[in-house]
């Protein structure tokens, strides 16, 4: 398991070049129980770190999302930051 799974945790959602949030667009356009389904999915994620995703590659994660009548794939990525408080 990758240790920096295990400090806090956050989202950082994907802009397109216009500034676009495609990812949140495309969560709202879908139907009510799968869009929940993901929201909760990630919430694991967050709250699990790599203990709730699938480790693919290097710093590449996915968790399986089923939802009502279709099937999501989150591709998580790590990025790694220091932060130094002086």
């Amino acid at each position: 398991m990758d240790e920096s799974f295990q400090h806090p945790r956050f989202w950082k959602f994907f802009k397109n070049a216009r500034g676009d949030r495609i990812v949140e667009q495309f969560i709202a356009t879908q139907a009510a129980p799968d869009a929940a389904a993901i929201v909760v999915a990630m919430h694991r994620v967050q709250e699990k770190g790599a203990r709730a995703a699938r480790h693919l590659r290097d710093e590449i994660y996915e968790v399986r999302v089923a939802g009502d009548k279709k099937q999501f794939l989150i591709i998580i990525v790590l990025i790694s930051c220091m932060v130094s408080h002086t």
